[in-house]
C-alpha cells in the first residue's frame, strides 16, 4: 500500500516542504482530526502536534507519566520537555491504522512526523517533482 503526496509551503517559510495527509486519533478511536504533517527527519519520535489539536482530542487523558515525557533539542540549543500520549494515526490513502505515541508543546505551530513514525514506511522524496512517496511495509 502507498500514496503520493505533493510538497506544500511550511508555515515557517515559502519553501515547499514534504507533507502527508493524516487523521489522528485517540486511542480509542472515538475523537479524529485529518491534518497535514510536515516530514522532519531531526526529530526523532513519532508525531508531535500544537497542543490545540492535542488538547481537541483530549490526549491528557491518554497521557504517559510524566517520568515517561520525552526531552527535545530544537536546533538552536532550546531544551524542552514535551507531553506524550498514546495514539492512532492512518495515513490518508494507506489504510492500516498505527498505534503511535504522539508528543506535543506550547510551542508547536505545526504537525510533525518524525523518524521513529517512519520506520513503518518506505519513503522517497522526489525532490525534482516535489513530490513524496510513503509505502507501507507490511
Amino acid at each position: 500500500m502507498k500514496n503520493i503526496f505533493d510538497y506544500k509551503p511550511s508555515s515557517s517559510s515559502s519553501e515547499l516542504a514534504p507533507y502527508v495527509d493524516l487523521l489522528i486519533s485517540d486511542p480509542l478511536g472515538s475523537k479524529s482530526i485529518e491534518c497535514s504533517a510536515m516530514i522532519d527527519t531531526g526529530y526523532d519520535g513519532e508525531i508531535v502536534v500544537p497542543v490545540k489539536l492535542y488538547d481537541d482530542l483530549n490526549l491528557s487523558a491518554f497521557e504517559y507519566s510524566e517520568n515517561l515525557f520525552a526531552k527535545a533539542e530544537t536546533i538552536t540549543g532550546e531544551k524542552f520537555v514535551l507531553r506524550t500520549a498514546s495514539g492512532s494515526v492512518t495515513v490518508k490513502g494507506i489504510d492500516v491504522s498505527i498505534v503511535t505515541t504522539i508528543d506535543t508543546h506550547r510551542s508547536l505551530t505545526e504537525t510533525l512526523i518524525g523518524r521513529k513514525f517512519l520506520e513503518s514506511f518506505d519513503v522517497l522524496l522526489k525532490g525534482k517533482d516535489k513530490k513524496i512517496e510513503l509505502t507501507f511495509i507490511e
